[in-house]
């Protein structure tokens, strides 16, 4: 594609900061190749290691990450709250909330390759998850090669459709 389109990386977190560390800086890394993208992270009013907590955002901030920290703790949608706030305030054409606790250990150019099957198929996708779980998922269900052949991926039609709790991407549109 000649001009890629912005992608979103959001990050929910609260009190959990070395999760927090090892998702952000390994989904920074792991799309390092694709020239076009961004990062926000929520805090959702972490205290129990707040100096630390604090210190990263400001770092975060320094690396050009819009950061977000909430004044009081609403556990009853903390995560939810989280999502809406990166989706209000990302300015991708796809946007990807993310938990904490995920990490990303793809190499190369899978997230160019994400955002050309998506921008092609539009109107017949309506998000694309990233398997948690890709070893298991490999061995265990067939796989759908879409019009040219050229992606490969992963269905299962005994199982309702599922959204891995939001780690997910989703077209802005």
């Amino acid at each position: 594609m000649k001009d890629w389109p912005l992608v979103s990386f959001g990050f929910v977190n609260v009190e959990r900061i070395a999760y927090l560390k090892s998702c952000f800086e390994s989904f920074f890394e792991c799309t390092k190749s694709y020239p076009n993208r961004e990062f926000l992270v929520v805090d959702n009013h972490s205290i129990y290691e707040e100096k630390e907590i604090t210190d990263y955002l400001v770092e975060l901030k320094s690396r050009g990450v819009k950061v977000h920290r909430t004044d009081k703790r609403n556990p009853n949608n903390e995560f939810a709250l989280g999502c809406n706030w990166i989706v209000d305030n990302s300015s991708g054409d796809f946007v990807i909330p993310l938990q904490g606790d995920m990490q990303c250990i793809l190499k190369g150019d899978w997230l160019q390759r994400y955002v050309e099957f998506y921008s092609e198929h539009l109107h017949e996708v309506g998000c694309m998850m990233l398997d948690a779980q890709r070893t298991i998922t490999n061995k265990s269900h067939k796989f759908l090669s879409p019009n040219d052949g050229k992606y490969k991926f992963v269905y299962d039609i005994s199982r309702p459709p599922l959204n891995a709790a939001c780690d997910v991407m989703y077209s802005r549109q």
